[in-house]
């Protein structure tokens, strides 16, 4: 597809990479010797950090929970349709302003 052609091509790559490096492709090809001997004993190996592991799991965890919490929202919709729902704006402002100061914890000054 011409699409693919575009996503696809060594000029967009460049433009994308800053024109730092040339496309493998256009790169001086090695010599059979050197191609060779860069392959004998050589090894492919990947370390995962602890950290990258852990986070691994957890994310694998997240996948297989709910995105909504249905028995909090059917119990809410309950409360409304009783009218029952107490509605608390002080704790929701305090909780909106302890929101604030943790996203600006993280992000600083930007």
């Amino acid at each position: 597809m011409a699409i693919d052609s575009i996503v696809n091509s060594d000029k967009l790559k460049s433009v994308l990479v800053g024109n730092q490096a040339q496309p493998k492709d256009r790169a001086q090809p090695e010599s059979r010797g050197a191609q060779e001997e860069q392959g004998k004993g050589a090894e492919s190996s990947v370390h995962i950090t602890p950290t990258a592991a852990a986070l691994l799991t957890a994310e694998s965890k997240l996948q297989n929970l709910p995105v909504v919490d249905k028995e909090r929202v059917e119990a809410i919709r309950s409360k409304i349709a009783q009218g029952k729902l107490e509605i608390n704006a002080e704790r929701i402002a305090e909780k909106m302003i302890a929101l604030e100061g943790l996203i600006d914890s993280k992000l600083g000054d930007r």
